[in-house]
């Protein structure tokens, strides 16, 4: 089965791109390049795939970013192994401010990529 947050992002950016054919012709070749199952790529693998993706998306010239700082960001934080929501939220975050969370994980991988400001609840 082939990861269905990268398939829901890929159709969300076709759904919002003023030229969907040309946009759907480059997401299909994107699709085609994921991995056609979990046991293909390791989850790092996975997650630098899906950045990639996400990164060629938002380089088109018909979608438009919202909170582009934010998304920049949050596309550099997650290549130190972040995933990119959680990435998103402390990129959205004002610059300085604590980021406080439950998840474990995300906190264990935030002190490894050196981010001092997301501290346990």
């Amino acid at each position: 089965m082939r990861n269905s947050f990268a398939v829901v992002l890929l159709l969300a950016a076709c759904a919002c791109a003023q030229d969907s054919t040309q946009l759907f012709k480059q997401v299909r070749a994107l699709y085609a390049e994921l991995p056609k199952s979990t046991y293909d790529l390791e989850m790092v693998e996975a997650r630098d795939s899906i950045r990639d993706g996400l990164e060629q998306i938002l380089r088109l010239k018909n979608v438009h970013i919202e909170d582009e700082p934010a998304v920049a960001g949050a596309l550099a934080l997650a290549a130190h192994g972040i995933d990119f929501a959680d990435a998103l939220h402390l990129a959205s975050r004002p610059a300085g401010s604590q980021f406080v969370t439950f998840d474990r994980a995300f906190l264990r991988r935030a002190k490894r990529a050196g981010i001092a400001r997301v501290v346990e609840a």
